[in-house]
């Protein structure tokens, strides 16, 4: 397993499930773990200022009413917290979550994805 020390909360929220943009919901304990980091990837890269954003980025457009500002709170939670029981999550993504947690006091607490850059 690894070590993944975040300020937060990282207690699980079992009732959270991850839309995905076909509208498949998933719970992260289901989620194979490569989907697990790069769902909080994408969400952190629609979310960061442009100079925290991992490379490379891929934008995405056409986020829903769904994807609210308390969706996304509860969707990093669930997913950091998941990512952090993984024995299989690769060491660069456990550094990356890592870097994500230590950067976030740089923006925003309210995450919120955007459209067309950040």
């Amino acid at each position: 397993m690894h070590e993944i020390e975040s300020a937060g909360d990282t207690r699980p929220d079992t009732g959270f499930k991850w839309r995905d943009r076909k509208g498949g919901m998933h719970s992260p304990a289901d989620m194979e773990t490569g989907h697990v980091f790069f769902t909080l990837r994408m969400i952190w890269n629609h979310s960061a200022p442009e100079h925290l954003k991992l490379r490379p980025f891929r934008q995405y457009t056409s986020f829903g009413a769904h994807y609210s500002p308390d969706y996304m709170r509860r969707a990093i939670k669930a997913l950091v917290a998941e990512a952090s029981g993984r024995d299989d999550l690769r060491p660069e993504w456990a550094a990356d979550i890592r870097w994500m947690i230590e950067t976030a006091a740089e923006f925003a607490a309210v995450p919120k994805i955007t459209e067309g850059g950040g």
